[in-house]
């Protein structure tokens, strides 16, 4: 079998073509993506910068500052409100002065109070 294969010129001429306009069209695309990126990165940015929320201050939080035996609770004037001593149980406190205690149930901060007749129950705003 004497056979040899020559390829037309014609065929070659358009499959470079078609590459080089490939290679062109995606260099545009390319830079219309990086466009589209640069807005939606700029637009994210500027809806970031409006939602910002503003810090409220709470006038009941409470502010607790450590001593020896538990901790002294502080309003927003630096007034000690009440005095809460440590007990074996971890998040529960004694109220000194009163028949009450402060406990943690969940999140939240609890004081519940028995004063022989009924039982006070109510939720404070504690940071530590």
């Amino acid at each position: 079998m004497n056979y040899s294969y020559k390829p037309k010129e014609k065929e070659e001429n358009i499959v470079e073509n078609e590459t080089v306009e490939t290679v062109e069209e995606l260099d545009e695309l390319e830079k219309v993506g990086e466009v589209e990126i640069e807005k939606t990165v700029e637009a994210k940015e500027e809806t970031v910068k409006e939602e910002e929320p503003k810090p409220v201050k709470n006038k009941n939080a409470l502010n607790a500052k450590s001593i020896p035996q538990g901790f002294h609770l502080l309003n927003a004037d630096s007034k000690i409100i009440m005095t809460l001593y440590k007990t074996a149980a971890d998040d529960v406190f004694i109220v000194k002065g009163k028949d009450a205690i402060v406990f943690k149930s969940g999140i939240k901060w609890m004081y519940s109070q028995n004063d022989g007749a009924s039982t006070v129950l109510k939720e404070l705003d504690i940071k530590f």
